[in-house]
C-alpha cells in the first residue's frame, strides 16, 4: 500500500469509527523549509479550533505490520488527548492591544523559505529570517502558535519595527533561555541516568525552557555573553535546528570546516526537513561580543 492509499484507508477508517458526530478530512499542510505534510483534521462544529494528526509517523507502524484499525484506534487516542473542549477567541487576534502581549519571533533558514518571505512581515539575519508569531494559549497541552502575515500586521495598523520590538521584549518571559550540558538533556529525553558515555562530552544545549522554537534565544538580549561567562570561554554555535542551538566551548572545538561538515551531515540525515535551521557554524567573540 502507498502512502497516498493509506491516508485514504486511514481516514475511512476514524470518520468509521467516529460516526457522524465529527468530520474527518484529509489536510495537506505547508510547513517550514517548503516542506508539505498530509494529516488528519478531526474537527467538532461546536469549536472553531480542530487539531492536524499528520499521518508519516504511523505509516512507519504500518509497514512494521500493525493493522489500521489499530493505528485508526490510536489517531482517535490521540485526538482526545490534544483535542481543545472551548473555543480560541477570535477577538483576542484581532484586537491589537490584547494581542500584543502574546507576539513573538522565531528563526527560520531564509534561503530555504524565499516564497513564504515574499507574503510575511520579516527581518534578515545572517542566513537566517526572524519572522513573526502570536502565542495562542492551548494549555493544558502547550503554545499553539499562527504566523503573522502582512494582512494580519495591516489589520493591527502596525509595521515591522513596532513588531520586533513587542516580540522581542515579549520573548525571554514567554519562552526563558535554558543552556543544558548534552549530557543532562538525553538523560532528561530518554529518562535513563546510564549515559556515563556523555559525561565527558562538551556540547550544550542552548533552547529555552519549553524545548520549543529555541533557535530564537540567539536573539535575546545578552543572551550569547550569558553563556559565555558560564563556559568561561568564547564558543561556537551550530544551528541544529529550529528548536534549539549546540553550543561547543571554542577551547574544545574541533576546528570550523569540521564543525560544517557535521552539520551538513546532521541536516540530512538527522533533521526532520521542515526543522531545518542552518548550513554553517558562528562563533561568538566574548571581548568583542560579537557574532563571527
Amino acid at each position: 500500500m502507498n502512502y497516498q492509499e493509506f491516508v485514504t484507508n486511514v481516514k475511512e477508517k476514524v470518520k468509521s469509527m467516529l460516526g457522524e458526530s465529527l468530520k474527518v478530512e484529509i489536510v495537506t499542510t505547508l510547513k517550514n523549509n517548503g516542506s508539505e505534510r498530509i494529516g488528519l483534521s478531526i474537527s467538532d462544529s461546536s469549536i472553531n479550533i480542530s487539531p492536524t494528526i499528520y499521518l508519516e509517523e504511523f505509516y512507519q507502524y504500518h509497514n512494521c505490520m500493525i493493522s489500521l484499525d489499530h493505528i485508526a484506534q490510536e489517531i482517535i487516542s490521540l485526538y482526545e488527548e490534544v483535542r481543545l473542549d472551548h473555543d480560541i477567541d477570535i477577538d483576542h487576534i484581532r484586537d491589537f492591544s490584547l494581542a500584543k502581549h502574546s507576539i513573538g519571533y522565531k528563526l527560520i533558514n531564509a534561503s530555504l523559505n524565499q516564497e513564504l518571505l515574499k507574503k510575511i512581515p520579516h527581518h534578515n539575519y545572517y542566513e537566517f529570517a526572524i519572522v513573526f508569531i502570536m502565542f495562542i494559549d492551548t494549555e493544558p497541552h502547550s503554545h499553539g502558535t499562527i504566523l503573522i502575515t502582512e494582512e494580519l500586521m495591516k489589520l493591527w495598523k502596525t509595521n515591522i519595527n513596532e513588531l520586533y520590538e513587542i516580540a522581542h521584549k515579549n520573548m525571554p518571559a514567554i519562552l526563558p533561555i535554558s543552556l543544558v550540558p548534552m549530557h543532562d538533556m538525553v538523560c532528561e529525553l530518554l529518562h535513563d541516568d546510564a549515559t556515563d558515555y556523555l559525561k565527558d562530552n562538551p556540547l550544550y544545549i542552548f533552547t529555552n525552557k519549553k524545548r520549543t522554537l529555541g533557535a530564537s534565544v540567539l536573539l535575546y538580549d545578552n543572551a550569547l555573553s550569558y553563556v559565555a561567562q558560564k563556559l568561561n570561554d568564547n564558543f561556537y554555535i551550530l544551528p541544529s535546528s529550529i528548536h534549539e542551538l549546540i553550543i561547543i566551548p571554542a577551547s574544545l572545538s574541533p576546528r570550523i570546516t569540521e564543525l560544517n561538515k557535521m552539520i551538513k551531515e546532521v541536516n540530512k540525515t538527522q533533521i526532520l526537513p521542515e526543522e531545518i535551521l542552518g548550513e554553517r557554524a558562528y562563533y561568538y567573540d566574548a571581548k568583542l561580543n560579537r557574532l563571527l
